[in-house]
Order: structure tokens, then C-alpha cells, then sequence
């Protein structure tokens, strides 16, 4: 068992092998895609915890980044509700 087991256990999060690779991979940066409700998300801020206690990274120097796309998703869906509506400003 490794220490940052403890933390999962306190979060009730508990990794698939995958996540855990992700997590674990320190050297260079890591990019994650999969599909929603995934964890993908929960895995970044694990891997920055990591790096942060068990490798000693300045916060500063790390940098996450995710994509989420409600506004297009939210357009698409009230344009198939509405037909021929115009949405601006959105």
C-alpha cells in the first residue's frame, strides 16, 4: 500500500488502473481523453496533489487544463427543442 492509498480511501476514490497510471506519471506532461462521467477531472487533481506532496512541485509550475463544451452542447440542444431558433449571445 502507498501512502497516497490513504488519501483515496479518505476521498472514497478508488482508481482504476488507467487513472492510476495517469496519477502516477510524473515525468512530462500527461493528456487525458475519455468520454463523460469518467473521472477525468478527479484524476488531474489527483496527479497535481501528487506532484504537489510526494514529488515536491511548486503549485505554480504545474498547470491543468480540461475542455467542457456546455454552452456549444446547450445551443445544440435548444436549437433540436426549438427547430429554427435563434440563439445569440450565447
Amino acid at each position: 500500500m502507498r501512502p497516497i492509498d490513504d488519501f483515496y480511501k479518505l476521498k472514497d476514490f478508488t482508481p482504476t488502473e488507467k487513472q492510476r497510471e495517469a496519477i502516477d506519471t510524473t515525468d512530462g506532461a500527461v493528456l487525458i481523453i475519455a468520454g463523460p462521467g469518467s473521472g477525468k477531472t478527479r484524476v488531474l487533481l489527483w496527479r497535481a496533489f501528487h506532484l504537489i506532496v510526494y514529488k515536491k512541485v511548486e503549485p505554480k509550475n504545474i498547470l491543468l487544463f480540461g475542455f467542457r463544451r456546455p454552452k456549444f452542447i446547450l445551443k445544440r440542444r435548444a436549437r433540436n427543442r426549438a427547430g429554427a431558433v435563434q440563439l445569440r449571445n450565447w
